[in-house]
């Protein structure tokens, strides 16, 4: 079984994870000195609700810790994946895949890394096609393949 992994940046729904069978790392939101996990503990909803008539908050984003990765590779290792497919915005955008990276070393089974040069919504379209070529039949270097020419 391979598992397949995005992080928050690529805006992928609830739903649509839950639906594809793919897990989503959170990227750290800090809004005025708080820190939130994307997506978790930090919605849209409650994103805009700090924004106010007198101005906006304060706000930075950070890569997922290695450790994050490994907690996610872990889970899916327990579940019984036998290789991971670990599609991330690119390295030139953002450390999350570096992130990933140093992950992958630390678990039992092969994760293949996807730098799909883009962010948002289109790494997202990206793990979606991977997901696709899987159903259909496709190893996870295929599949890598696929992720990368939708990019």
């Amino acid at each position: 079984m391979i598992g397949i992994v995005v992080d928050s940046n690529s805006q992928m729904s609830t739903e649509l994870a839950a639906r594809l069978g793919v897990t989503v790392v959170p990227l750290v939101v800090r809004v005025d000195g708080t820190d939130f996990r994307e997506g978790v503990e930090l919605g849209a909803d409650a994103f805009y609700e700090y924004w106010t008539p007198d101005g906006a908050p304060k706000i930075t984003t950070s890569q997922p810790s290695p450790g994050a990765f490994v907690e996610v590779y872990e889970r899916l290792v327990a579940a019984g994946s036998t290789d991971i497919l670990s599609v991330h915005m690119g390295a030139a955008l953002s450390g999350t895949l570096n992130s990933a990276r140093i992950a992958s070393s630390a678990v039992p089974v092969p994760v293949r890394l996807v730098d799909t040069s883009t962010a948002s919504f289109g790494v997202t379209c990206c793990a979606w096609a991977a997901v696709d070529a899987i159903a259909d039949g496709a190893t996870i270097e295929e599949a890598a393949r696929v992720a990368e020419l939708r990019a």
